[in-house]
């Protein structure tokens, strides 16, 4: 950790003021006000909210039988930005002969249990009326066997090996695959057998998702036209799916065809908004940021059961060190070959990991997790459920279903689920939509506030972070993190301890005044204790400016 960035220090003297259930309320006069002046940037700083469409909301029930489709999620669009999201990710939405979408078998169609294309450019124009960018699950690395792409390689690759004349059009084609001839290199699968030759395809990832040769030129205009064809429509950018796997473990030459993707799109779109996914690591992810074109990767540092975010508070202890050592690396390696610092992605979890929210968790303590979350740097990228803390973790031979679940609207709404196994009667501990909104201390509220917040104070998802005031006495269990924006410099105070509350005098210092607050405990709240010194519960968050 660089301790000239940031810093923890031990407070010699501390006031404890009780706060939460049982306890007298302050008064009214002295609870710090909720709201924030807005001062909401457009710009590629964003709450993102996934959405795996086949489960999200069914806005066609006549026709889909309770499948997730593009009209639920036009249909959800105020709620979504109500709860203080202005971008939405859409995992893959195109033609597949899988649920999960991510072979494509027609890169020009909807898969027909989604809707259509005019249904896209609707979401598209809704959004955007909105405020809300939408970016696209895109895969480069690989398609279906079913593809166009896919069928017109292997027909051309059958006469080149068979040694048939070949149209100029069919010599590109028959570049379109890595391919192997007789031995599978492994990662590799089997498609058939030509002139005595057997052809293996790469596919890493399943025998139907065989991989694009990026060393074709042909290739990589293909993806560019789909590319153009969506960004022409209206779409704001996309999430690159695997991109390490463009040229699987050389990071350089997937670097380079990244960048060469991406600068293309931008020449099709000047401010078009691309985030990578790859899993290998922080150095890796590194090496992408300073050579590989996007605007963002994905942080998975943040994620999980395991990521610093979960690990850094629960009821029983506090790790501070931990999360900031966590957002420290959050904005380091987002920097650019220029040292210029591009824009972090982190998120808490995905459809490809069990989620953060665990079963055994207290309300309090998945509301804290949230609120850390809200207060990294960058665009965060939300799982669509993970608002009202909805709970799966992968396993036990279950798969990725259990994290692809209906979302929990209402207790008698139809269930918007992918296949039977995924229509049970699932309990949804934490309660459903509906009910959390009418509970001022729900985790839906808390997280709603959470992202307004952001969109608020624009100096917690950009602000640099700095030394922490040498003035400024830290409890081991409380974070003064000091970030500097374009106009003014914040200070966000988070009490990570449960059991105690924790007395804040600023009259010694720069700041004049609180500007947003979060507090996970039930009827708790930062509270005023005199002129310039105030009172942060356990799970509180507070922000001065």
């Amino acid at each position: 950790m660089n301790k000239k960035l940031l810093s923890l220090f031990l407070l010699s003297s501390m006031v404890l003021t009780g706060c939460g259930e049982g306890v007298d309320p302050t008064p009214s006069s002295d609870r710090i006000p909720e709201d924030a002046d807005t001062h909401i940037i457009d710009d590629k700083y964003r709450n993102y909210y996934e959405i795996f469409v086949g489960a999200f909301a069914n806005g066609d029930q006549s026709d889909r039988k309770g499948i997730g489709d593009l009209k639920g999620v036009i249909q959800k669009l105020d709620y979504i930005k109500d709860t203080g999201y202005n971008g939405i990710w859409l995992m893959p939405i195109f033609k597949s002969p899988s649920y999960h979408k991510y072979n494509a078998s027609d890169y020009y169609t909807i898969d027909p249990t989604y809707g259509s294309m005019d249904d896209l450019r609707t979401l598209i124009r809704e959004g955007h009326n909105r405020g809300i960018d939408i970016i696209l699950d895109l895969v480069l690395n690989h398609c279906s066997r079913e593809n166009p792409l896919f069928q017109k390689w292997i027909a051309a690759l059958r006469k080149q090996l068979n040694n048939q004349t070949m149209t100029p059009e069919e010599v590109k084609e028959a570049t379109l695959f890595k391919y192997s001839l007789n031995t599978n290199p492994g990662g590799y699968s089997y498609v058939e057998t030509q002139n005595g030759k057997k052809i293996y395809v790469e596919a890493n990832f399943d025998g139907d998702m065989p991989e694009f040769d990026f060393d074709s030129t042909y290739a990589r205009d293909k993806l560019k036209e789909i590319a153009k064809y969506y960004l022409d429509m209206g779409v704001d950018g996309f999430r690159l799916d695997a991109v390490k796997y463009i040229y699987y473990n050389n990071v350089e030459k997937s670097c380079e065809a990244l960048s060469d993707f991406y600068n293309y799109c931008k020449s099709v779109k000047n401010d078009v908004y691309m985030v990578g996914e790859d899993w290998g690591g922080t150095a890796e992810i590194t090496k992408f940021y300073k050579n590989g074109g996007c605007d963002s990767f994905f942080f998975f540092d943040a994620a999980g059961p395991n990521g610093f975010i979960k690990n850094s508070t629960n009821e029983f202890s506090a790790n501070p060190y931990g999360y900031f050592d966590g957002l420290l690396s959050l904005y380091e390696i987002a920097k650019g070959s220029d040292g210029t610092i591009k824009v972090p992605a982190p998120m808490m979890d995905n459809h490809d990991m069990s989620r953060i929210a665990m079963s055994k968790d207290s309300h309090e303590t998945t509301k804290i997790h949230n609120g850390l979350f809200a207060m990294l740097n960058g665009s965060t990228f939300t799982y669509y459920g993970d608002e009202v803390g909805e709970n799966g973790t992968i396993g036990g031979g279950i798969g990725d279903y259990i994290v692809r679940r209906q979302f929990p609207w209402a207790p008698n709404d139809p269930l918007n689920c992918v296949n039977p196994w995924d229509c049970q009667d699932y309990s949804h501990e934490n309660g459903f939509l509906s009910q959390q909104m009418e509970d001022v201390n729900s985790i839906y509220n808390y997280t709603k506030k959470s992202n307004l917040l952001r969109n608020q104070i624009p100096e917690i998802a950009r602000g640099e972070p700095l030394e922490a005031k040498s003035e400024i006495l830290d409890d081991e269990n409380v974070i003064k993190l000091v970030k500097r924006g374009a106009d003014r410099e914040i200070l966000i105070v988070m009490n990570l301890g449960y059991n105690d509350s924790y007395t804040f005098d600023y009259s010694s210092t720069s700041y004049s005044q609180v500007i947003g607050q979060l507090c996970a405990k039930d009827d708790t709240y930062i509270a005023k204790r005199g002129d310039k010194k105030i009172e942060i519960p356990g799970f509180g968050i507070a922000i001065l400016a």
